[in-house]
This record gives C-alpha cells, structure tokens and sequence, in this order.
C-alpha cells in the first residue's frame, strides 16, 4: 500500500554516523554471542570471547558490591536505631 507523500524511503542513505561503528546487538535472552554486544552502555562491547568472561566477572563483581553495601548499611541502621523502635527486624511490628 502506498502512502501519498511518503514517497520510496529505500535506503536509509545518510542516517546515523557513518558506518564508523556498528549498531549494538540487542539480544533480549541468555546467550554466549561475542559479536559486537553492548552491556548496559554503547561504549561496553563485547567483540570476543576474553571481552565476555572480564564483563561477566566485572558484573558479578559489581553484583557483589552491591550486595554487600546493602548488608552493611542496614546493619549500620539497626546498630543506630533504639531499642524497640520502627527499624525493628520483626515483620509484625506496627508501624
């Protein structure tokens, strides 16, 4: 169906930025694809199997962090909070 006005918009010629990089993968599931995958950011590429396993420790590792920073700030809270009070562990407290 042709559209009037919108003429042949074959070829796309003259968008983005040249070819200089190409556009990131964008798989939405669990895959072992080393061919130009970005990870969270358009300068995070994996172009290889050595990029593949650093993004996987350094997400495992930020992962971690994560975790622990969370584990330490609330036993910062509970160690700062009266006895009794609404930072209690019990699920049951009243609020």
């Amino acid at each position: 169906m042709d559209m009037p006005g919108h003429g042949d918009h074959g070829g796309h010629g003259g968008h983005g930025d040249g070819g200089a990089r190409p556009m990131c993968a964008m798989n939405m599931s669990f895959n072992w694809s080393t061919e130009n995958v970005c990870v969270l950011f358009d300068f995070w590429r994996i172009n290889s199997t050595t990029s593949l396993a650093v993004s996987f420790a350094l997400v495992f590792v930020l992962g971690y962090l994560y975790e622990l920073a969370r584990t330490r700030v609330r036993r910062w809270e509970q160690s700062m909070a009266p006895t009794g009070s609404i930072l209690s562990s019990s699920p049951d407290a009243p609020l």
